[in-house]
């Protein structure tokens, strides 16, 4: 079991500029796509996480966690989890920080991906500042 591969795109464009980069705007319209008001827009407005994780073997009832504190969040650590019933092969997982959560708080400064089964830590990955 390993983490083969973390995507993070900061999605704001008062933020985070493309600065002309087409791959970068690609990302952007990529995730933002369905958004058809300033509304939708302001709701896909954040940070987005993804994991690639690899399972050679077949395992049941994993956990992916995300933890994470925010800019605003000062020292509270959030979680978000994704449930997989079986796990084989190359799994994606894709955190969303974003909408009121990101509007409250701004980006995410430190996280800790994990992978859990019964309890114990199969990998895991974090940033640098965690």
């Amino acid at each position: 079991m390993r983490v083969v591969k973390i995507f993070e795109l900061l999605n704001d464009p008062k933020r985070y500029k493309t600065g002309g980069n087409l791959a970068l705007e690609f990302e952007r319209k990529y995730w933002n796509y369905g958004a058809a008001s300033e509304q939708q827009q302001k709701e896909k407005e954040g940070h987005i996480f993804l994991f690639l994780w690899k399972s050679r073997k077949p395992l049941t009832d994993v956990i992916a966690r995300f933890e994470y504190r925010q800019i605003g969040s000062r020292d509270e650590i959030f979680v978000q989890e994704l449930k997989y019933p079986e796990a084989h092969g190359t799994i994606r997982s894709t955190f969303f920080v974003t909408g009121r959560a990101y509007e409250n708080y701004g980006p995410v400064s430190a996280w800790r991906f994990s992978i859990v089964r019964s309890g114990s830590v199969l990998a895991q990955k974090r940033s640098f500042i965690w």
